[in-house]
């Protein structure tokens, strides 16, 4: 029996988080955004941003609009469904790979 971790990326919707969907961008994927740091939008009322140093909570329309925008180029080159779960899985057997010795 092969006990290796299994990882995938639903193609389908869950009901519990209609909202939400899944998107990853792989390390080869070029983009024209780079994302130096975290950050999490909430609707067009506020953004919090994640520094080395600091947290911040934006609420000028004009910094939200900025960071809207970064999202959208972001969500634009990210992969989704099966070919997320295609790099989600790659990502897994090399750092499977990585944990065998000897190899």
């Amino acid at each position: 029996m092969d006990n290796s971790p299994t990882l995938f990326a639903t193609d389908r919707t869950d009901p519990r988080l209609p909202n939400v969907r899944l998107g990853v961008i792989g390390f080869e994927t070029r983009y024209a955004t780079s994302p130096w740091h975290g950050f999490w939008l909430y609707d067009e009322e506020r953004v919090l941003v994640e520094t080395f140093s600091a947290a911040l909570d934006l609420r000028q329309p004009q910094e939200i609009e900025l960071y809207g925008k970064a999202f959208e180029q972001l969500a634009t080159v990210a992969d989704y469904d099966r070919s997320a779960r295609a790099i989600i899985n790659r990502v897994g057997d090399d750092l499977e790979d990585l944990a065998q010795p000897g190899d």
